[in-house]
């Protein structure tokens, strides 16, 4: 059964961002160079990579929202504490590091992760060191790699902040719509979430998450029981100051599951899977493993991560 078809909304958002996604392990293959690499290094920096340490706190933080403009469409949901669904660490199916293998332009990778950090390691420092995640299976040490990496390149955090609220955000998002269409069990599961509001309890992160811990999460949505929850239809970096705040942040990644969640409620295709109750089979993910010269026995032999290197999610 072949993936169902990437909004064509999607794929005009991404038009000015292809020369960063498109095919770049074939780059790496043919040992190309961008141009635009080239004409900024990136072995210059500040040097500032270290980071000030995180204060955890439950307390609801006040932050401006803008107003969605009249006219804007909008998806609504209530506020139900009893529904909502809290989702952090590797081992949520929402999660960039979960097992899900993805095809995009061609190229394989084992989960949102690879794709994600390949991206980063492309735009920030260029091909030849995002070649060097092609091996690599366990999507912690890819995250852990990349970040390695970009440290001794002294790419500052600074740089690393803007790339994951500009270009990071089309990335993620593509990968995800990828995610969802490629592995049918993972969208039944998405689909089964009915209108409940999906929120990132991640206590670090105020743009793609809540910004709150679990509990903190469930105790700003028994705070806000029954209010109504307006979020952009349309997903872009441009709307992304619509999105009201979930706590103490914007859950943009939540939010980007739910636009998911309601395009694939509307699938045909995924409406006739359902009926039938059969399920395909998924990608073969041992082929994706022989295509990088690695065993599906060493990925489940590698799982997680330190409790350090859980702590950081995007």
């Amino acid at each position: 059964m072949s993936p169902i078809p990437v909004p064509n909304l999607l794929n005009k958002q991404l038009t000015k961002h292809q020369d960063v996604s498109h095919s770049f392990l074939e780059e790496i293959t043919a040992h190309s160079t961008n141009k635009k690499f080239e004409e900024k290094p990136f072995n210059e920096g500040n040097g500032n990579v270290s980071k000030q340490p995180y204060k955890r706190t439950n307390r609801v933080l006040v932050q401006k929202v803008d107003e969605i403009p009249i006219g804007m469409e909008t998806d609504d949901y209530i506020i139900d504490s009893k529904k909502i669904v809290c989702f952090n660490g590797i081992d949520h199916f929402l999660c960039t590091m979960y097992p899900s293998p993805i095809t995009i332009d061609d190229n394989k990778y084992l989960s949102v992760e690879h794709y994600y950090q390949a991206c980063k390691l492309f735009c920030l420092a260029g091909p030849q060191y995002a070649a060097q995640l092609a091996n690599i299976v366990v999507p912690m040490t890819v995250k852990m790699t990349t970040k390695r990496i970009l440290r001794e390149l002294k790419i500052s955090n600074s740089r690393v902040e803007e790339w994951k609220c500009s270009d990071g955000f089309y990335m993620l998002q593509h990968a995800n719509y990828f995610k969802f269409t490629q592995n049918f069990d993972l969208a039944l599961k998405l689909i089964e979430t009915g209108d409940a509001i999906l929120a990132q309890s991640f206590e670090a992160d105020k743009f793609y998450a809540c910004g709150l811990d679990k509990e903190g999460v469930k105790q700003w949505a028994t705070q806000n029981e029954g209010k109504l929850i307006r979020i952009p239809r349309e997903l872009t970096l441009a709307n992304a100051k619509y999105i009201p705040m979930f706590g103490n942040g914007r859950n943009v990644i939540g939010a980007m599951f739910m636009k998911i969640r309601k395009d694939l409620a509307g699938s045909e295709r995924i409406g006739k899977y359902e009926r039938a109750s059969v399920q395909p089979s998924l990608m073969d993910s041992s082929c994706m493993m022989d295509s990088l010269s690695i065993s599906l026995d060493n990925l489940l032999s590698k799982k997680g991560g330190s409790e350090e290197e859980k702590k950081d999610r995007f």
